[in-house]
């Protein structure tokens, strides 16, 4: 009986460290997002005090941008749509992409505060190579797992 117990306490400390091992872990998606600030920031040669600037400027317009998206998802699917269903799909994903429009206007003007039009213009492209690094990154594991 006695071992029983001991081996019960045993495994949930275990189970109880192991838990808080994990839990400890950054996420997925933190670790990535991490690497893309990092691989960001380098490409736009933004100084610490840019980078200090600016990244809580762009946190703020991609919390706005995702509200913005969400505000306008379309709950019906393309393929039970009606013909007034996606008509009326189209006008209010013209006036989502109005607002983020105007939103997009607006968050340049703040990030000119804190970095030129050139690092504006290096965040659009440095942007998209990560987002390209990335898909090869995955593409490159799911070979390596497949054994080619």
């Amino acid at each position: 009986m006695k071992k029983t117990v001991r081996r019960f306490i045993g495994l949930l400390v275990i189970l109880i460290s192991l838990q808080q091992w994990v839990l400890g872990q950054p996420s997925r998606r933190e670790r990535v997002e991490a690497e893309r600030i990092a691989f960001i920031t380098k490409r736009m040669e933004l100084t610490p005090k840019q980078a200090q600037g600016f990244w809580p400027i762009h946190t703020q317009y991609e919390k706005e941008q995702r509200l913005i998206r969400q505000k306008y998802r379309t709950q019906i699917p393309i393929a039970t749509m009606s013909e007034v269903d996606a008509e009326q799909a189209i006008e209010k994903r013209i006036r989502m992409e109005e607002e983020l429009l105007a939103l997009k206007k607006n968050f340049y003007t703040r990030f000119k505060t804190v970095i030129s039009a050139r690092q504006i213009l290096l965040f659009q492209k440095s942007n998209a190579d990560f987002k390209q690094y990335l898909l090869e990154e995955i593409r490159r594991r799911r070979n390596g797992r497949r054994g080619g």
